[in-house]
């Protein structure tokens, strides 16, 4: 594992906040999807010449799947009018392939992860649920829910099995704090976005919540990567 090809990842993300906070619109619509971009190419210079049919390489190529629909997904989001069912659709794809790149967690050695499940995920996305409702109605923005609520599930899934990992990938444990840490932050970034959009804006929560997003991305994408390289490898 080469954490200097992290570097140019960083630097890209780091002028990206740069133009976020100081409102340089023309330098944001080159460096926020460049971020996404950076992260697939590090990918595939990791990946190399690995083989994506047979053994675990599927799992890298829902990884690559999940890092594209996520860059369509910002694409989208900075587009004049902001489609926001359009760009919410493409981040459900991006986190469909992204659990789809985790191995399965359901097994007879996982009761761990089950027993995490019963007290941790399912109250987290039931309160969220309630919020959701609570702020859409008061909005009056109730079309929204139903897919908005989707999402939460699927987002949640993604954590959950993320976080499933410490049982499961035995080989290096650290890949799976990688893993884990990128899809709680994920997590943290969507719900602190739906605060800012639908709640209140706070002068620096639209940073915070780019920060997190970026930084979930690169730490997830990173741990899976390198989880399955080193068994392929």
């Amino acid at each position: 594992m080469n954490y200097l090809l992290l570097l140019p990842v960083l630097f890209i993300m780091v002028a990206d906040w740069y133009a976020l906070q100081t409102k340089k619109i023309k330098l944001g619509y080159v460096t926020k999807p460049l971020v996404i971009i950076a992260i697939l190419i590090t990918a595939f210079i990791q990946i190399g010449t690995t083989k994506f049919i047979g053994t675990l390489a599927g799992n890298l190529l829902w990884l690559l799947i999940g890092l594209a629909f996520s860059l369509a997904g910002d694409i989208t989001l900075m587009l004049p009018k902001r489609p926001f069912k359009l760009g919410l659709s493409l981040f459900l794809i991006a986190h469909i392939a992204y659990n789809l790149a985790i191995t399965p967690v359901f097994q007879s050695s996982t009761l761990a992860p089950s027993i995490f499940l019963a007290i941790f995920v399912v109250p987290v996305v039931i309160f969220f649920a309630y919020l959701l409702q609570r702020v859409m109605n008061a909005r009056k923005i109730l079309d929204l829910y139903t897919p908005t609520l989707l999402y939460l599930i699927v987002i949640s899934s993604t954590l959950y099995r993320a976080i499933s990992s410490f049982f499961l990938w035995k080989s290096n444990p650290l890949f799976s704090y990688f893993a884990a840490l990128g899809a709680l932050s994920m997590f943290y970034a969507d719900a602190l976005l739906g605060y800012r959009q639908w709640v209140i804006e706070h002068k620096y929560t639209r940073l915070i919540s780019r920060i997190f997003y970026q930084l979930g991305q690169l730490l997830f994408a990173f741990g899976v990567l390198n989880h399955y390289l080193s068994l392929i490898q």
